[in-house]
C-alpha cells in the first residue's frame, strides 16, 4: 500500500474543506480559492456547502504530482 493509499484509506467518501486542507497541508482559504477556481474537483450544494469526493481528490493528486507516494518531494503530505 502506498503512502497516498494510507492517507486516503480512513477518510469518508466526501471530505470537508478542513479535511482537504489537512491532506494538502494548505490553509482553508487556499482550499476555498482552489475550489472556486476548479483546481480541486468538487461541486456545491445549494447552501454553498462543498461536496468534495475523496476519490476524485486522490486521483487529482496522482495526476497533478505524478506520484502515488506522499514521499515525493512535491506532493503535499498534510503535515506541513
Amino acid at each position: 500500500m502506498s503512502q497516498l493509499d494510507k492517507v486516503f484509506a480512513d477518510l469518508p467518501d466526501f471530505l470537508t474543506v478542513r479535511e482537504l486542507a489537512e491532506i494538502t497541508g494548505k490553509d482553508r482559504t487556499t482550499m476555498y480559492r482552489w475550489l472556486r477556481k476548479g483546481e480541486i474537483p468538487a461541486s456545491r450544494k445549494q447552501d454553498s456547502t462543498w461536496l468534495i469526493s475523496r476519490d476524485q481528490v486522490r486521483e487529482y493528486m496522482e495526476r497533478k504530482y505524478g506520484a502515488t507516494d506522499t514521499a515525493s518531494p512535491d506532493l503535499p503530505t498534510g503535515n506541513s
